[in-house]
């Protein structure tokens, strides 16, 4: 990797930042590395099934690309609403994100 590409690689992600006006910040931290954590790992994890070209493999491969890809989308917007919205508004399954609290409405 170039350094410039490594400068703009830092600059870019500085943590977890959310403004400051939004409430609940330790549990708003923990949940975002958490689910952070986990788009990477799908992340991953799609990248996989995409070049496993095996012949053997390629509708197992298909199906799970799927299913990675259905949860990815549900974990950006999980990653939203951590990001933007008061804790008040969340309605998630936070045991996947560490939080022992159940918030309901």
């Amino acid at each position: 990797m170039t350094d410039e590409l490594n400068d703009k690689i830092k600059k870019f992600y500085k943590g977890v930042n959310f403004p400051d006006f939004l409430d609940a910040h330790e549990d708003r931290k923990k949940a975002l590395e958490s689910v952070r954590d986990r788009i990477f790992a799908l992340a991953f994890w799609r990248n996989e099934c995409l070049n496993d070209d095996h012949p053997a493999r390629m509708k197992e491969n298909k199906e799970e690309l799927k299913q990675v890809e259905e949860e990815l989308c549900w974990r950006f917007q999980d990653y939203d609403a951590f990001m933007y919205d008061f804790q008040k508004d969340w309605d998630l399954n936070y045991q996947d994100y560490g939080l022992d609290k159940v918030y309901e409405k």
